[in-house]
């Protein structure tokens, strides 16, 4: 196995996409309707400043996931999955930054 790769994130993944139904073909839509669904979390064009360098910002105040125009689709895919990743797993995500292992 690789070494960036997470057997319990990846299950979890694919349980997630099973549970919600997300459509290969409609990731976007799948993925940002489960962001406001779940989460209460809107995604907007980001402001010009944030294309300094920062391809996305999720600001919790404001529950809106920013990303920049200029990012192609399957990058700006990939960041709003990541975003998901990270609020659904979160505990497991933590504890492997004390364990170095994720649990399912």
């Amino acid at each position: 196995m690789e070494a960036n790769y997470f057997d319990a994130l990846d299950h979890a993944a694919q349980r997630l996409a099973e549970r919600r139904n997300f459509h290969p073909e409609n990731h976007s839509g799948d993925f940002i309707k489960f962001l406001r669904d779940a989460y209460g979390i809107r995604k907007a064009q980001a402001p010009e400043d944030l294309d300094k360098g920062m391809i996305w910002r999720l600001d919790n105040n404001a529950k809106t996931l920013f990303s920049i125009r200029r990012c192609p689709r399957r990058n700006r895919l990939f960041w709003i999955a990541h975003v998901i990743g990270l609020l659904e797993r979160r505990e497991s995500i933590g504890a492997a930054d004390q364990t170095g292992t994720i649990k399912q």
